[in-house]
């Protein structure tokens, strides 16, 4: 039954998805004195505590992200190649990052700290496309109910990303941990939206899943 794999998938990851942000500030409690949520971004909080709960919370955003996808395909909802691929690199890219933490703040850059970072910035560069496309597809699929979440957090992602971008490259780094989490949280309420949808799918509606969507 194609769909109900696609329900109990998509709510693995819901699951992911509700459980990594929370982990994640829980995390940013007692983390070192060094460290600002404002300031230092994601991956320094992951490179202070190895193992721990940042860590962890990386590790489920990419399952949450790659069983997203495994649920798109079960309910035959024509993804398409480009979106397939950058959800693919969202997800590997923070399984990466999470198995290969960046470096320690104070510390010189490693070849780990570049791959971590490239890794991240993959993943999220790769989620900021998947995050148009799924609006695009919203339109193909006349998905009403999700139309406008998923143009609301795809915009709110589009200019964190820049700020990011204008932050990393031209702002001295000033804030980039404040935008790094806003961009984050945008990406990931673009794949709760869908993964809520999904999961609420009709089981009798086997015949025809792509116009049942």
């Amino acid at each position: 039954m194609p769909v109900a794999t696609a329900r109990w998938l998509s709510r693995l990851s819901l699951a992911g998805l509700g459980m990594a942000p929370l982990i994640a500030l829980r995390g940013h409690f007692n983390a070192d004195e060094l460290l600002s949520p404002v300031q230092s971004t994601i991956s320094a909080y992951a490179a202070m505590d190895p193992l721990g709960l940042v860590e962890i919370a990386i590790y489920l955003s990419a399952f949450a992200c790659l069983t997203l996808l495994g649920a798109m395909f079960a309910a035959r909802i024509p993804v398409g190649g480009v979106l397939t691929t950058t959800l693919t690199i969202g997800g590997l890219g923070f399984l990466v990052a999470a198995v290969i933490p960046t470096v320690e703040v104070g510390t010189p850059m490693t070849t780990e700290g570049l791959i971590h970072r490239y890794a991240s910035v993959s993943a999220c560069a790769a989620l900021l496309i998947a995050s148009l496309l799924l609006v695009r597809l919203a339109d193909r699929q006349n998905w009403h109910e999700i139309r406008i979440p998923l143009l609301i957090t795809t915009w709110i992602s589009s200019v964190s990303g820049v700020a990011v971008v204008y932050a990393m490259f031209f702002g001295d780094r000033v804030f980039i941990g404040l935008y790094e989490r806003i961009l984050c949280a945008a990406l990931l309420g673009t794949l709760l939206v869908v993964s809520v949808h999904i999961s609420r799918l009709p089981v009798t509606a086997e015949r025809d899943v792509a116009l049942a969507l």
